[in-house]
């Protein structure tokens, strides 16, 4: 198994996360640890900084394949799994992560040849709620895919998870300039026709735009409330699916 995360300085959050997860794995594979869990297959975990991603040819000879990454700057993102065109192995094995969502793109390549991407928070801000729900859902995934064996999470600790299509997804962007003051959070689930967030004139203090869900769904993504330009990205929602993804049982 292989972990990265991306190149940004702003990847605070993957490079947090995969440093608990080193050290966790390190005390795992003591022989004398306390720990009932037990290292069954090497992990390789890649250090944070510029140019830090594994080559292609590293990446194409390990069949699990993580990249860690913060979104696009001025946006926070719940945290979710991101597949690029996949196969049917792929998106089973994405549901062992147990995080809320799974989204399907057109197969394009990220950087580092991952198999599974997995986006969370925001650039350059460390979210501690979205870092432990990540590392959970990390060692869960171990455990899922045999690679770490001992006692398994309960189902109670795991999330709800929805499957989604990028093709799907509907993205409001400010159609003025001025202060965004967001009303929702990521991982919100909203109803077509509700306000998400208002534009406010940033001189006379009033409402220049009310900004409204174009669909029924998961709110994934959401900019930061501040000074916006017009056209600049706000809200991401992917639409309410006609059922939850199943979970991936078999090892690929």
């Amino acid at each position: 198994m292989l972990l990265f995360t991306g190149d940004g300085v702003g990847d605070v959050n993957g490079s947090f996360v995969l440093a608990r997860l080193a050290a966790f794995l390190h005390f795992c594979a003591q022989a004398d640890s306390a720990t009932s869990l037990r290292l069954r297959e090497p992990v390789v975990i890649f250090p944070a900084g510029a140019g830090s991603h594994p080559t292609r040819a590293l990446a194409a000879g390990i069949p699990y394949r993580i990249r860690i990454r913060s979104p696009d700057p001025g946006l926070e993102e719940l945290p979710q799994v991101r597949l690029y065109g996949p196969a049917d192995d792929e998106r089973a094995d994405a549901c062992l992560f147990g995080l809320p969502a799974v989204v399907e793109y057109p197969p394009i390549q990220p950087d580092g040849n991952p198999r599974f991407e997995i986006i969370l928070g925001s650039a350059g801000r460390l979210h501690k709620g979205y870092c432990e729900r990540l590392f959970r859902s990390l060692v869960a995934f171990l455990l899922r895919a045999s690679v770490l064996e001992g006692e398994s999470l309960s189902e109670d600790e795991e999330d709800d998870l929805h499957y989604f299509t990028a093709e799907r997804e509907r993205r409001a962007s400010a159609g003025v300039a001025g202060i965004l003051i967001a009303l929702h959070e990521p991982g919100a689930w909203v109803q077509a026709g509700e306000t998400l967030g208002d534009i406010y004139d940033r001189y006379d203090g009033g409402v220049r735009e009310s900004i409204p869900a174009l669909v029924s769904g998961l709110l994934t993504g959401v900019r930061c409330s501040g000074l916006v330009d017009r056209g600049d990205p706000l809200f991401c929602i992917q639409p309410r699916p006609p059922q939850s993804a199943g979970r991936g049982t078999g090892r690929r």
